[in-house]
């Protein structure tokens, strides 16, 4: 099995109708470890349906399952264990017309997080929901402790090794902070909110918590585009742009006390990005945080007008089965309309339960934040 998420190589190359070779029906099915065993031929003989969520940054990835429960076993002797770990691997069959190489997609490692019975005219089931943060400190337990004259990265790393996790630093930006005091709050909520004051984005994924700066991840490259008038695999989209709370520019100061200099600096929003149409009103969002000088308060302006800028034209899209598209990559979409361009991936929501859909939430990515 290839482990891969670049699929090009796998599309078939332009040919005539009449000339094109019949292949095997493609499907998609899945590979479940339970702590390290592989039950997926056990498991497939119940298995009612699946869906798998893949978030950018907010909230963890999620995997569900519902199984056939009317013999009792999963509500009996193969009742799961809450918090036990879960491997999920997509395998793709003859999916780009390669009848003799199966493609293994990873979803990650998940935890049980609740697990649900139900039982009516049509049958008995069970819900297992899983997430891709364990139970445990990180998640539940409050924490009080503080850090002085400290770098984010070294306040991640803490929090990181605390909950046995990794941590992957995705950003050149790593502020050096006064003082940073946890009260009574779970570390990933703590550090979440810290990563967010200083314009950072956070997600736990795959035994890692993942610190980014999400302007870099809208300057990247589109790794497909969606044609609305070629793409047959589409089922149905909307759009939305809006004007509340979207800004022109962004200023930041801050003053330590009466007696030291105030900083201040301002970032504007770059023309090709700004959606007012029908207005010239000037719409500045004011920020009074701390910043060490010039330099961090402009960085921060940038960071801080992003975020509200960001969410100006949204949009949601339902296709057949796409593996190749993942939260945080980007797209072109072209023939909207207004609403053609660069778009980034916000989220991928995945249903396996009789037919494979992908539905992507997308926003309008952002040029000059970086």
């Amino acid at each position: 099995m290839l482990d891969i998420r670049d699929l090009t190589q796998y599309l078939p190359e332009a040919a005539p109708l009449a000339l094109k070779p019949i292949y095997p029906a493609r499907r998609a099915a899945l590979q479940i470890l339970y702590e390290s065993t592989d039950i997926s031929v056990d498991l497939a003989q119940y298995l009612i349906g699946a869906s798998y969520k893949d978030v950018m940054s907010g909230e963890a990835d999620t995997f569900d399952l519902t199984l056939d429960d009317r013999q009792g076993l999963w509500s009996g002797d193969w009742y799961p264990s809450k918090n036990a770990q879960i491997t999920v691997n997509l395998i793709l069959i003859h999916w780009y017309y390669d009848v003799t190489t199966d493609i293994n997609i990873p979803l990650g490692k998940f935890y049980i997080d609740d697990i649900g019975l139900a039982s009516g005219n049509s049958g008995s089931t069970v819900q297992l929901n899983t997430v891709s943060v364990p139970d445990g400190v990180a998640r539940d337990i409050n924490n009080t402790r503080s850090w002085e004259k400290v770098q984010l990265k070294v306040v991640a790393q803490d929090l990181a090794n605390s909950a046995s996790l990794g941590l992957v630093y995705d950003s050149e930006d790593n502020p050096t902070l006064d003082r940073v005091e946890q009260t009574e709050e779970p570390d990933l909520v703590f550090l979440e909110r810290l990563c967010k004051d200083n314009g950072l984005c956070t997600k736990v994924s795959d035994g890692k918590i993942v610190i980014f700066d999400e302007a870099k991840y809208d300057a990247q490259d589109p790794i497909a585009i969606i044609d609305k008038l070629a793409l047959e695999d589409m089922e149905d989209y909307e759009f939305h742009s809006k004007v509340r709370d979207i800004y022109t520019a962004c200023t930041v100061t801050y003053q330590k006390s009466k007696k030291k200099e105030k900083i201040s600096a301002t970032f504007e929003a770059p023309e090709q990005n700004n959606k007012l149409k029908g207005t010239t009103e000037k719409k500045v969002l004011k920020i009074n945080q701390e910043v060490a000088d010039t330099a961090a308060a402009l960085r921060l302006a940038k960071k801080e007008l992003f975020n509200k800028n960001k969410e100006e034209t949204t949009g949601k899209i339902t296709l057949k089965g796409r593996p190749d598209l993942y939260a945080g990559a980007t797209i072109m979409l072209n023939n909207f309309g207004v609403f053609d361009g660069k778009y980034v991936i916000r989220e991928v929501d995945v249903e396996l339960s009789g037919n494979y859909v992908t539905s992507l939430d997308i926003r309008r990515a952002l040029i000059g934040y970086n």
